[in-house]
């Protein structure tokens, strides 16, 4: 799946999707469900993913930058990968990111 935009969604389902590269940055992702979905290598600068269900997630070397993570946590397992990322100014208030890679991750 191809995406290049902006979206704006609502405790959206968008688990177990092939998202890698895709541009999102700016989005909005209140309370959306990206569990078990490929965000490696995707823009997610300045996006807003907000108390979202994150689980076995793969954000690896995708740009988190200025992205609001607050209260993002895992229903089920608790699988983060953020090798490589960039979270740099991301909001991680309240973000249960127990066991998460951060191997060679910008902080």
């Amino acid at each position: 799946m191809s995406l290049n935009a902006s979206i704006n969604v609502f405790a959206f389902n968008l688990s177990n999707l092939q998202l890698s590269g895709a541009n999102l940055s700016g989005s909005s992702l209140y309370t959306a469900d990206i569990s078990n979905t490929n965000l490696s290598g995707a823009n997610l600068s300045g996006a807003q993913i907000y108390k979202a269900d994150i689980s076995n997630t793969n954000f690896k070397y995708a740009d988190l930058s200025h992205a609001n993570l607050c209260g993002a946590a895992a229903n089920s397992p608790r699988t983060f990968d953020f090798t490589g990322a960039d979270l740099s100014y991301a909001d991680l208030d309240h973000a249960q990111l127990v066991d998460a890679d951060l191997t060679d991750t910008t902080i």
